[in-house]
C-alpha cells in the first residue's frame, strides 16, 4: 500500500516557457507522434504563487542498488543506469535477494505522483535540498512521467513528513 498525501507546495521556479503538445516515441509503435491536446500541467501555481504537487507515494518495501554485469536481465528492476563499471539497477529488496545480489544501500522509494516535466526547473532540487538540511540522504531519479527519490529506509518515516510538511506551506512550518 502507498503512502499518499494530498498535496505539496514548493517555492515558485524561475519562469520557464510552457510546451503545448506531448511528442512520444514508444518502442513498438514506430515514429514519433504529437498530440493536439495539451499535456497535463506538471505543476499547478496556488493564487499565492507556491508550485502545488497533489501527492507523493511510497513503495511498502525497501530498494537496493546493486551493481551488475551489461547483459544481466534487468526486468525486474525499477530503474537502471549504464555506467562503463557495469549496470546499476534499483530493485525491490527481495527481488535483489532472490537473485543473490550483493548491496549496501537499502532505501525507501518515493514518488512524485504528479507529472512533471523533464525540463522542469528546480523541482528536484528544491525537495533533495529540504532533505538535505535535515541530513537526510536523497537520490533522484527522473522518469519521463514521475520523479523518483530514493532515501536511506531508517529515515523515510521522516523524510515523508519534511515533504509533507511542504503542503502547509511556510507559515505553519
Amino acid at each position: 500500500m502507498a503512502v499518499v498525501t494530498p498535496s505539496l507546495q514548493l517555492p515558485p521556479p524561475p519562469d520557464r516557457q510552457r510546451t503545448t503538445g506531448v511528442v512520444s516515441t514508444l518502442p513498438t509503435m514506430g515514429e514519433p507522434t504529437e498530440t493536439t491536446a495539451s499535456p497535463p500541467e506538471p505543476w499547478t501555481e496556488s493564487p499565492s504563487g507556491s508550485l502545488v504537487e497533489p501527492g507523493l507515494a511510497m513503495l511498502p518495501r525497501p530498494v537496493v542498488y546493486a551493481i551488475v554485469n551489461h547483459g544481466f536481465d534487468a526486468s525486474r528492476a525499477l530503474a537502471t543506469v549504464s555506467e562503463e563499471e557495469g549496470l546499476t539497477v534499483v530493485m525491490e529488496q527481495d527481488v535483489a535477494d532472490d537473485d543473490g545480489l550483493v548491496y549496501e544501500f537499502v532505501g525507501a522509494w518515493i514518488t512524485i505522483e504528479q507529472q512533471t516535466a523533464l525540463d522542469a526547473v528546480g523541482i528536484t532540487a528544491r525537495l533533495s535540498a529540504l532533505l538535505a538540511d535535515a541530513g537526510i540522504a536523497c537520490n533522484v531519479l527522473a522518469g519521463f512521467h514521475h520523479d523518483h527519490l530514493v532515501v536511506p529506509w531508517d529515515e523515510r518515516h521522516d523524510a515523508m513528513q519534511r515533504l509533507r510538511a511542504l503542503q502547509s506551506g511556510p507559515e505553519r512550518e
